[in-house]
């Protein structure tokens, strides 16, 4: 259960079953994240498997697979994501390129562009939000 804490550059594996914290100046290149909830602040570009939430407040391309509970898009994040992401409810209200597939609820909030099909169970959209390319609701 331990809570790591990244505020320099590592290229190193992390697997635990605590939360991971990456800050302003912390960089992570090309490596594994396995853990509860991540929050990325500095610059991600590695697989996450978190089992609680991922929170994203910066601009940054993530390059691995991404599978997680919950996935919130914070505003003024730009994010790029080069592979698919999976995960059980998602809040987004900043900017995403990418394809998502979301088990439950998708909330487009009013600053939110998502660029990329999406496959859904539920969706809501704000005034303000815009989105281009497919939809696909249900089926999972």
């Amino acid at each position: 259960m331990e809570n790591r804490e990244i505020k320099d550059a590592i290229s190193s594996c992390i697997q635990t079953r605590g939360d991971v914290h990456i800050y302003k100046k912390g960089i992570v290149h090309s490596a594994p994240i396995q853990c509860k909830n991540l929050i990325v602040e500095g610059d991600f570009t590695g697989d996450a498997e978190c089992s609680g939430d991922l929170i994203l407040r910066r601009n940054g391309k993530i390059t691995g697979k991404v599978t997680c509970r919950r996935l919130f898009v914070e505003k003024r994040a730009k994010i790029e994501f080069i592979n698919s992401v999976v995960m059980d409810e998602c809040t987004i209200d900043g900017l995403v390129t990418g394809h998502l597939a979301c088990r439950g609820l998708l909330a487009l909030e009013k600053k939110a562009t998502l660029t990329g099909n999406i496959k859904v169970g539920r969706l809501t959209v704000a005034d303000g939000a815009k989105h281009t390319g497919q939809i696909q609701m249900g089926g999972f």
